[in-house]
């Protein structure tokens, strides 16, 4: 075991732990308050449009229809009222608050962004939970946990009202409820836990719904063996999962159902949102009217290998402002380069690394997740909406960047000594970087 693994020992005591699992989040949390803080209004992909909804609910004391005026964007002719807007309806208790302080305009966006500073600290903390069950090393957990929170896109996403910042959160807490479940044989509890995962995952964003179908895969294959074994009883099990369906339910699923009844059995409320933007959206901006690589006569992989990879690798590290502020390319080759240096070893730990109770199954579900995310983006962009954009990516980024963990693991472990030592020191610069590149508050 190399000089790395001998300086950070791979298992804190309790106490250690508990005060070190508090650092990151809460650096976390102050970084993204800060950015918050300074980000003028506007200066952020589509907060012009969610905040209405918080405003809406404040003035009126009830959720908004999809169609009301009040919320209805006069460019795009819709609004954001039909689809999940889970981190508007958190939103709303700081903005009551703030306005029970008589806070302006710019206190109540204020207000409206401190859900999604919190959602990132939380995602922080969850990955910091999930390394400890999935590595013995104190390198890769913590590690997981940088990697995700500290990407720039990711602090940025913190810093403004989006549903980007709650999907991190969401698909982060499904897997850690699939590690516990697994763990304790579905219980109640872990059951219970897991319903209200993936019905925060139900208000967060479409593109991570491919964790609710998974969720569905992991616990029926993971029961099942379990019955197998004799460690839970098949009927309890089937209950359990009643259970988490009722949980689910009542944490997100609710939106769906209100949904279906308003808007005349559209679930989702894309027929609507459509409808009602090529009724009232400016010439040009009508669903219509809209350009898509698919309507150019262009093919899948000639988009993907077009412009569209470039520019979501781009803003998948970090572009920021209305997605027209870059960071400069050395810094996007330093990341590129610390993620490839930490991928290419991950099959070894995939291989022979540590074990835990379902790591094939739990591996196995968490790359076609991935892979489920990248698939929709990039159909989305070919045939609906041409925007390569890194933030619809964020899905996926908890897969990628365990992957990236269990190769830091691999190169400390001193397969790759001296590669450990670069990639770690890269790694620990990096929340230096969003700090660096936040506006200074006047």
């Amino acid at each position: 075991m190399d000089t790395l693994r001998r300086t950070l020992p791979a298992r804190l005591s309790p106490r250690a732990r508990f005060w070190a699992d508090l650092i990151l989040p809460a650096i976390c949390l102050a970084i993204c308050l800060w950015w918050a803080s300074c980000l003028p209004v506007g200066q952020a992909p589509d907060e012009a449009m969610r905040t209405p909804i918080p405003f809406y609910v404040l003035d009126h004391g009830s959720l908004p229809l999809g169609s009301d005026p009040e919320i209805r964007n006069e460019i795009w002719g819709s609004s954001y009222g039909y689809t999940p807007y889970g981190t508007s309806l958190l939103s709303i208790l700081f903005g009551w608050a703030a306005r029970l302080l008589g806070a302006g305009q710019e206190g109540m966006i204020f207000a409206f962004r401190i859900p999604s500073c919190l959602f990132v600290a939380a995602a922080v903390l969850v990955c910091e939970k999930i390394g400890h069950r999935v590595f013995s090393s104190s390198v890769a957990a913590y590690g997981l946990a940088l990697f995700v929170g500290f990407l720039p896109q990711v602090t940025f996403l913190g810093s403004y009202l989006n549903q980007d910042s709650m999907t991190i959160f969401a698909t982060a807490l499904v897997l850690y409820c699939w590690l516990v479940g697994i763990e304790r044989c579905w219980d109640l509890a872990s059951s219970a836990f897991l319903g209200a995962a993936l019905g925060i995952c139900a208000l967060s964003y479409y593109f991570a719904y491919g964790y609710i179908l998974l969720s569905i895969v992991v616990y029926v294959a993971s029961g099942a063996r379990m019955a197998r074994e004799g460690r839970a009883e098949p009927r309890a099990l089937a209950l359990h999962a009643l259970l988490v369906f009722a949980v689910a339910m009542a944490v997100g699923g609710w939106f769906f159902v209100r949904n279906f009844i308003i808007y005349d059995g559209d679930l989702f409320g894309r027929t609507a949102s459509s409808a009602l933007a090529e009724q009232y959206a400016q010439p040009g901006f009508k669903p219509s009217e809209h350009w898509t690589p698919q309507v150019g006569g262009t093919g899948v992989i000639e988009m993907v290998l077009g412009d569209w990879l470039v520019t979501t690798a781009k803003s998948f590290v970090g572009v920021f402002a209305y997605m027209n502020e870059y960071l400069s390319d050395k810094l996007y080759v330093a990341y590129g380069f610390v993620l490839l240096a930490c991928l290419l070893p991950s099959p070894l730990y995939l291989a022979r690394g540590e074990r835990f109770e379902g790591k094939a199954l739990v591996i196995a579900s968490l790359l076609v997740c991935a892979l489920i995310v990248v698939g929709l983006d990039v159909y989305y962009s070919w045939a609906v909406d041409y925007q390569p954009q890194g933030r619809y990516l964020m899905g996926a980024l908890v897969p990628l960047m365990l992957l990236a963990a269990a190769g830091l693991d691999a190169l400390a472990s001193g397969l790759y000594r001296e590669g450990g030592r670069l990639v770690t020191a890269l790694s620990r610069v990096a929340p230096a970087i969003p700090v660096g590149y936040a506006p200074t508050c006047s």
